[in-house]
């Protein structure tokens, strides 16, 4: 017998049902589903559902928050038997049936290609109630949107779909704050896109706001290229641009990128060697601590010849600033050049896949390096965290401030130590270039330098056995990073 279904349907965002549910004292019943759709016939559909051990057969008809619905219980074989004939994809979800103020909602939360997906839905028993009806405000947290009328986000569409759909909404993005947001780390860029906008359009605007800060960064380092923080601030906004385009690879046609991201190694590598005698000259209050009392005197030449070096180079940095290619990136990425037919995702979903991927890697790298690993494996695994870090930093307004918060603190710490790390190897390289130089050949300044050279060699070892101290506690967390993106 044909009955009539009444439902209004709500988008929400990537979330943890449980801790919702128990955050709020709601008792709940869970459900696994799985279930595929026949070929549509007139309008008509036919779905085949499994739930729990129970099996399911249902024929719907019309479109939006009435339609007509027919559905009986069948056999296990039954189910089997018509799955070869099923169009689209499997859909597979957990669904979370509780009473709140005398109303029953049932979230579901997808598993598998649609990880991410969560829609809420409310059956009433006539229109009116349904029209009335206003969702609570315990649901503000997780609510994006009605999708009731939206074709779009029915299952039956979503078993076709190659993509989870995104919403059509265009967001005003005034230049002030492009020219603002992501400039310094802290920088506050909630507004900058939405969860489910495409991933297309949220990644131009990203790009945008990356090239109007490194060009913010640029102007700086045009006044002032002998201040390390300047060129340290100018390195970051180069780098997070580097990462996000390496991160989001697959999205730029594949000509562009790698122009682009050749261009941006070129740009880094111009950097490098004064960044590193920035390094040194900032250590060398340090270094002397660890010498003798008879010794320190004895790095007064070291530190001359490195401030001469260091002046040679800051016009090397400051023409840098006023490049071609670097002013040809800058306006490059203000118009980037995205594959569109594979940005129709939301930029949500993305960035869950992308961290869940990153973090994967991650686990697994570190995991393996103890005290035999080489120096190229650790710096490998340092570039990592560098991505992950600023990805996590690019993609903030998506993710509740506490959990970014924590999750931020733990990749800090162990990209400071992994930075320790590889800087005491890079300054140890640096100090045996420059043993020779004659302006360091008295016998103090060379006794001197041996010494740091050694202590260099201890702090490398000791910042090597913290990182793989502080690794192991991370691993605890494992689950933090991979619902980072997930609201509760």
């Amino acid at each position: 017998m044909k009955q009539l279904e009444i439902e209004r349907k709500f988008l929400l965002r990537p979330c943890l049902p449980k801790r919702f549910l128990h955050a709020h004292g709601l008792a709940y019943r869970k459900y696994i589903i799985q279930q595929y759709y026949l070929p549509e016939q007139n309008g008509v559909y036919i779905r085949y559902r499994r739930k729990n051990s129970n099996y399911f057969k249902t024929i719907k008809s019309g479109e939006g928050m009435v339609r007509e619905e027919q559905e009986h219980t069948v056999s296990k074989e039954e189910f089997e038997a018509h799955l070869k004939k099923h169009i689209g994809n499997i859909i597979e979800k957990e669904r979370f049936v509780f009473l709140y103020r005398g109303i029953t909602y049932e979230l579901d939360r997808f598993r598998g290609r649609l990880k991410g997906l969560c829609y809420l839905e409310i059956e009433f028993d006539d229109t009116s109630a349904a029209e009335q009806f206003v969702l609570p405000p315990i649901f503000s947290p997780l609510y994006l949107a009605e999708v009731t009328d939206d074709k779009r986000f029915t299952n039956a569409s979503i078993s076709k779909s190659p993509t989870i759909p995104a919403l059509d909404k265009s967001l005003e993005r005034p230049a002030k704050k492009v020219a603002r947001l992501l400039t310094p780390e802290e920088a506050d860029s909630r507004g900058l896109f939405e969860p489910y906008e495409s991933t297309g359009e949220a990644l131009k605007a990203i790009l945008q706001n990356l090239a109007a800060a490194l060009e913010d960064r640029r102007k700086i380092l045009k006044k002032d290229s002998s201040d390390p923080e300047v060129l340290h601030h100018f390195r970051v906004a180069l780098r997070k641009m580097m990462s996000i385009l390496e991160l989001f690879k697959e999205l730029f046609l594949p000509f562009w990128y790698q122009i682009h991201h050749r261009n941006l190694s070129a740009l880094m590598r111009q950097t490098n060697v004064k960044r590193d005698m920035d390094v040194l000259l900032e250590k060398i209050p340090v270094y002397r601590s660890l010498l003798p009392r008879k010794l320190r005197d004895g790095l007064v030449p070291l530190s001359e010849l490195l401030k001469k070096k260091k002046e040679a180079l800051a016009t090397h940095t400051a023409s840098l600033s006023e490049s071609e290619l670097l002013l040809y990136e800058i306006a490059s990425f203000a118009q980037p050049n995205l594959l569109e037919e594979e940005t129709a995702q939301p930029i949500v979903i993305t960035a869950m896949q992308i961290l869940r991927k990153q973090s994967d890697k991650i686990i697994k790298k570190g995991g393996q390096l103890n005290a035999q690993s080489g120096e190229k494996a650790y710096h490998k695994l340092r570039i990592r965290f560098k991505k992950i870090r600023y990805f996590i930093e690019v993609l903030k307004p998506l993710i509740v401030k506490k959990r970014y918060r924590d999750t931020m603190e733990i990749i800090k710490e162990l990209q400071r130590i992994l930075g320790d790390f590889h800087d005491y190897q890079v300054q140890r390289r640096l100090l045996l270039s420059l043993v020779d130089n004659p302006a360091l050949q008295q016998k103090k300044t060379r006794k001197a330098i041996d010494k740091v050279i050694k202590e260099t060699g201890r702090l490398e070892e000791e910042q090597e056995k913290l990182f793989r101290k502080k690794f192991k506690k991370m691993v605890q967390y494992e689950k933090r990073f991979r619902h980072l993106f997930e609201v509760y």
